[in-house]
């Protein structure tokens, strides 16, 4: 079930064990509190689904989770006098194009993501979402809950420098 979560944020939970006495040696599945977070991290995952063309977060919006976008695409925006504008698109499937298309996307700013996750940097740093992220397709994927990422923080101090 989680192979394919740590197939496409696998690079994200890799961390530098700055206890070792090898210059650039990162934790391996072979290190207890490695393998004791990445199980945490599995435990606290919730399934998530988010139907084309509703919001997913709005803006200054509490962000209570971090979102693990595993399939579709999602486009991120802000409001002005109650008119939303769009400026990134993003998308997790590669499409064959011809130069036409391709030089199109790159017009509306439409970006390819592997692992993209929202709600990071709201999460990690208590902040309100500055802004408006919108499904274009659905969306699928897992979640964590703040609530978890918190106790992940106390609990291992290590992998959080």
């Amino acid at each position: 079930m989680f192979a394919d979560f740590l197939k496409e944020f696998g690079k994200k939970f890799v961390f530098r064990n700055f206890r070792s006495q090898r210059s650039y040696c990162f934790y391996q599945w072979d290190d207890l509190n490695y393998e004791a977070f990445m199980l945490r991290i599995f435990d606290t995952l919730e399934p998530y689904h988010n139907p084309s063309g509703l919001r997913i977060q709005r803006e200054l919006e509490d962000c209570n989770q971090i979102i693990f976008v595993m399939k579709g695409n999602y486009k991120i925006g802000f409001k002005v006098n109650e008119q939303e504008y769009y400026c990134l698109k993003f998308t997790k499937d590669k499409l064959k194009e011809d130069e036409e298309e391709k030089e199109k996307k790159d017009k509306d700013n439409e970006r390819i993501i592997p692992g993209s996750m929202i709600g990071t940097y709201e999460c990690f740093f208590n902040m309100r979402s500055s802004m408006i992220y919108k499904a274009t397709t659905d969306i699928s994927g897992f979640f964590i809950r703040k609530a978890h990422i918190s106790s992940l923080f106390n609990d291992f101090e290590e992998f959080m420098v």
